[in-house]
């Protein structure tokens, strides 16, 4: 998982204390771990589920998408009393029917899900630091964020303040542009010569490489650098001549020529091909999904950090050596 993901699942063997968006990661990224060991009939059921969800949490959705959801949904209810017996039907089941229509009238389902509601809350309390009277510095807290958006605008509102404030209250409207470029901070230096002097003869300029590096508060990481737990940054879904194409980052390379850049190497994993389930003859596809074969022909491209759209979570399937590749749905707080 990126270090940026909200939460990240802990151990199956822990399920029974899973809190709320461990069970929402588990079922987006997690049904690999599922299909090892689930009877097919099982799996594909579960995988109703998932492709349900990816679409559900889409950033946009359309009648063709809708339409799916509704099929998705019909099949995931009409096979659970076949699979799990009429006695596991529970009413949570049941509401999955009104998945469809919940999207058509509101849309992705991030609009009214408590996730994002329990972060801002999240926020406000850990903005509490008092012994006493907590209530009062709440309600001070709720103040100065109110007051924001009155003074948001002038030029003397503090940058970081501002660019807190956008965040955490992107709706509002404000004329100061706040930049968040920060400088690149380069963490963990690689000293192996055999890489450097390998890079510098492509690059031609003196370079240094490194294992990390933090740009506007985003965390990138070489594909070898493994951080605490399971957080790895190192896939990326990035640009080239205007094509969006998935990779891993293999070198961070800082140049040191007139001006200080930095470029990354990354290793291209070419989709073989989306996660698609078959529902009464329609073939629904999960974009957000995607397997490459490890074993195939790699190509590497040297990229900017501006050519990065966004960090992926992977997963290897050792039994059939291929990458699964799996996008977030939305960019929400939640996520």
């Amino acid at each position: 998982f990126p270090s940026t993901i909200c939460r990240t699942p802990r151990t199956l063997l822990k399920y029974n204390d899973f809190k709320a968006s461990e069970l929402r990661c588990t079922l987006l990224f997690g049904f690999a771990s599922f299909s090892m060991y689930l009877p097919h009939k099982y799996c594909r059921h579960l995988l109703l589920l998932v492709v349900l969800a990816h679409l559900c949490e889409s950033k946009s959705t359309s009648s063709d998408q809708t339409l799916n959801i509704k099929r998705l949904a019909n099949e995931f209810i009409y096979q659970f009393p076949l699979l799990y017996g009429d006695r596991q039907n529970v009413i949570s089941i049941h509401t999955i029917m009104h998945l469809p229509e919940s999207v058509v009238n509101f849309g992705g389902v991030y609009n009214y899900s408590t996730f994002n509601f329990e972060s801002y809350l999240g926020t406000l309390t850990s903005a509490v630091h008092g012994t006493r009277r907590h209530a009062l510095e709440v309600q001070t807290n709720l103040k100065l964020l109110r007051l924001s958006a009155v003074y948001i605008n002038r030029k003397t509102f503090n940058c970081r303040l501002g660019r807190f404030i956008k965040k955490i209250q992107p709706h509002i409207q404000n004329n100061q542009l706040f930049s968040s470029e920060q400088p690149l901070q380069f963490k963990k230096i690689v000293n192996d010569n055999d890489e450097v002097e390998n890079i510098r003869s492509i690059v031609g300029d003196a370079v240094k490489l490194y294992k990390t590096i933090i740009h506007n508060d985003k965390r990138f990481t070489i594909v070898t650098c493994q951080a605490n737990g399971n957080r790895n940054d190192s896939c990326i879904l990035y640009k080239v001549s205007k094509k969006v194409r998935v990779g891993f980052i293999t070198s961070i390379i800082e140049i040191s020529s007139n001006e200080k850049s930095c470029v990354l190497q990354v290793r291209d994993a070419p989709v073989n091909r989306y996660l698609t389930i078959n529902v009464n003859g329609t073939k629904i596809i999960c974009s957000n999904v995607m397997f490459s074969k490890a074993e195939q022909t790699h190509s590497y491209f040297f990229v900017k950090l501006n050519d990065i759209v966004e960090k992926l979570v992977h997963v290897f399937d050792n039994p059939s050596k291929t990458f699964i590749l799996i996008r977030f749905p939305n960019m929400m707080e939640s996520s």
